[in-house]
């Protein structure tokens, strides 16, 4: 009989990157022999309901409820109740993503994912996540003790195994991010070409982090840092193609198109919609350099032989940009995150005596 494991993370979302990272776990474990299934780790329509924005009434108490910590889990705790009656699965996995962060849903998640776990006596692990302390002490103390209750944990950067160790004084194991391995995974999904033509630009909208950490002061500010990053990377008879790895940022980056396209006039600049991530992949085989702030767009990129232009608006951005930028060889971080994985399916097998 096979065995079970539940795997949660954000792939449900609208987002390339988080659709990678379910997609490369879910095959992973199933090409070991698993029975798999999926759940979101944190999705408002399935703990508050489809109509909770729609509803004025309801629109302010959720702007209620995400304040309180303790409201905020026995709603997440009763979603989680109706979809599992059992738990009968012989395995958790949580990750990967950013999901050691401020944001309140992944924080209750956390709490409430990792008791359940623990009350029916599952073992749960944490793999390819990242994070910062950037939130308030009462939502790093409620980190501090769900982390407490994994079996294993692993890091996907140097910053955030510095955190683990230092303010919530854990040991954990580092792995590169898990997308690492797409390739391994999903080799049909391949297709790179010798002759590539573009330079692909996947902002990130302009956001607090842009002013704080790269001190640029306003959005005309920004677009002429992104403009100035695309003619210092163009090389010869390139074509430029903006578009978005996460939907969110669509409008954005149809605005800074809008405003390439007017200061670059004698530049080909052409504007793709959010589609899906398999046409993403496909477009990396087209391209030589890929700019960016989403860091799974840069991190795709990264396998699929283009060189990586970060926009280090963020920490863990920094982080990627200082273990990755230079960087030549993607099998060896391919096979750096394929040893961890096996290292956690070795640490499921003993948990569970398989």
């Amino acid at each position: 009989m096979k065995k079970k494991i539940l795997i949660l993370n954000q792939g449900i979302t609208a987002n390339y990157g988080d659709v990678a990272i379910n997609n490369t776990l879910m095959s992973f474990f199933k090409t070991r022999g698993f029975d798999v299934d999926y759940y979101p780790f944190w999705y408002e329509e399935y703990i508050f309901g489809k109509s909770y924005r729609k509803n004025k009434i309801f629109k302010l108490l959720f702007n209620i409820i995400w304040r309180v910590p303790f409201m905020m889990d026995y709603f997440n705790k009763r979603s989680i109740s109706r979809r599992f009656n059992e738990m009968n699965y012989d395995a958790i996995i949580i990750g990967g993503g950013e999901l050691l962060s401020g944001h309140r849903g992944f924080n209750s998640s956390m709490n409430v994912w990792t008791k359940v776990a623990e009350e029916k006596r599952v073992p749960v692990y944490l793999f390819g996540v990242s994070g910062d302390i950037n939130m308030p002490r009462y939502i790093l103390n409620r980190n501090r003790k769900s982390l407490t209750r994994f079996a294993e944990i692993f890091v996907r950067d140097s910053y955030t195994f510095d955190i683990l160790k230092k303010h919530y004084n854990l040991n954990g194991k580092y792995a590169p991010d898990v997308v690492f391995a797409y390739n391994a995974m999903f080799q049909a999904d391949n297709k790179t070409l010798k002759n590539r033509e573009y330079l692909l630009c996947v902002p990130i909208a302009f956001n607090e982090g842009i002013v704080t950490k790269m001190g640029i002061k306003n959005i005309k500010e920004y677009f002429d840092y992104l403009v100035s990053e695309i003619v210092k990377n163009l090389g010869a008879n390139s074509k430029v193609i903006i578009t978005s790895s996460v939907l969110e940022d669509n409008e954005f980056s149809k605005k800074f198109y809008s405003y390439a396209h007017d200061k670059l006039k004698e530049i080909d600049i052409q504007y793709k919609e959010y589609t899906s991530l398999y046409d993403y992949i496909n477009l990396l085989g087209h391209s030589h350099c890929v700019i960016s702030g989403r860091m799974h767009a840069l991190i795709l990129a990264f396998i699929n032989d283009c060189k990586v232009v970060t926009i280090p608006f963020k920490e863990k951005l920094i982080c990627f940009n200082n273990e990755y930028s230079y960087e030549k060889d993607k099998g060896k971080v391919e096979r750096k995150v394929l040893e961890a994985l096996e290292n956690l399916l070795m640490a499921v097998k003993k948990n569970t005596h398989l």
